[in-house]
């Protein structure tokens, strides 16, 4: 069996039949300007509004430490495992769903 590699689509090719197919997967990013916030650990974050995933629907009237948990990350009282939200995988804190989540008003 005579094998041979076309380069221009990187699969093989025999002399018994047609190459395998391919699958080519191709992502295109959501349109519209980048926004970057800097949370506490220093690592900037990029994203696009229209990337960001809606937050839950959470209520903290009935849980007021809950709150003072989630709110600021440079608070003593601050507990990662209480946030809710994320982008990217980091934490977003409450103080920072105005600025990620603010659909169709300026920024």
């Amino acid at each position: 069996m005579d094998t041979t590699t076309d380069t221009a689509t990187a699969t093989t090719a025999t002399t018994d039949g047609p190459p395998p197919p391919t699958l080519t997967l191709t992502m295109s990013a959501p349109r519209g300007p980048l926004e970057y916030l800097k949370p506490r650990n220093g690592r900037s974050l990029c994203f696009k509004k229209q990337s960001v995933p809606d937050p839950l629907l959470v209520s903290f009237a009935k849980d007021l430490p809950w709150l003072v948990r989630t709110w600021d990350d440079s608070s003593p009282e601050w507990s990662p495992l209480a946030v809710v939200f994320y982008i990217q995988g980091e934490l977003i804190t409450l103080k920072h769903w105005p600025t990620v989540c603010r659909y169709g008003k300026p920024s």
